[in-house]
């Protein structure tokens, strides 16, 4: 399976520190195919920097150590009329998991649950650990 992270979850195991999202984030790692968009990285590196800046050397790292693909996300999305979203925000996230020819995007966000397509589904972690059996 190709599963893509959203922003708040990458933070979230980075720098939160989530003991359930890392135990997640390594089954992914061992067993399938982590994507990760050039528009999820960057949002996450920004919000590090705003947040504590000293800890962009850690993020960097913890990026370092773990294998994921890289999905290009354009700097202006084409009219794609693939789905519709309230936070324009959101927008490349979803775009970019769909294009990565992701198999679930995997969100904390409100508004990115919100977005009905078929592909990628769209999960809270809870409900990927949940229905994998991930502890």
């Amino acid at each position: 399976m190709r599963i893509a992270l959203d922003t708040n979850i990458l933070f979230s195991i980075i720098v939160l520190r989530s003991r359930k999202l890392s135990t997640m984030l390594d089954w992914i790692c061992q067993n399938h195919t982590l994507i990760l968009s050039t528009y999820v990285l960057d949002e996450c590196h920004d919000v590090v920097r705003r947040e504590d800046p000293t800890l962009i050397p850690a993020l960097d790292r913890f990026l370092e150590s773990i294998p994921y693909e890289i999905e290009y996300t354009p700097q202006t999305l084409p009219d794609h009329g693939l789905f519709t979203i309230q936070d324009p925000k959101d927008e490349k996230v979803v775009y970019s998991a769909i294009t990565s020819g992701a198999d679930f995007l995997i969100s904390g966000d409100k508004h990115v649950r919100a977005v009905e397509i078929e592909r990628p589904e769209i999960l809270t972690a809870s409900q990927l650990c949940e229905r994998f059996g991930i502890m």
